[in-house]
């Protein structure tokens, strides 16, 4: 799953996202080019998509960089896994179908 398709899901689809509609949609940088794909909120939801059918620890190092940058209510790895899986205490990663289904259904406040 593209960045540019989450992106344009979000735009498109905003009316479908309950309290997510109304929230920004950014990014999260740091100085030596960490980086998180999307922040929807005030820190409500942090996603990181990855095209790949297998997480591996290096794939969360943005997200927990971030986490240790101050609260955020939800962090979320989006990818092509088969289940869902808990990668650390704040950390999830879903596969893409499930995201947007959990997404379009408001399942995330």
């Amino acid at each position: 799953m593209s960045r540019v398709l989450v992106l344009d899901i979000f735009l498109d689809k905003g009316n479908l996202f309950g309290q997510f509609s109304l929230w920004p949609i950014t990014y999260w940088r740091t100085s030596t080019g960490r980086e998180v794909d999307f922040i929807l909120g005030d820190k409500d939801l942090a996603l990181e998509i990855k095209g790949s059918a297998r997480i591996h620890e290096g794939d969360i190092t943005a997200l927990q960089t971030l986490l240790e940058d101050g609260p955020v209510k939800k962090c979320c790895l989006v990818c092509l896994e088969k289940q869902p899986r808990r990668l650390t205490k704040n950390i999830e990663a879903m596969p893409w179908p499930m995201f947007i289904e959990r997404l379009w259904g408001g399942n995330f406040g």
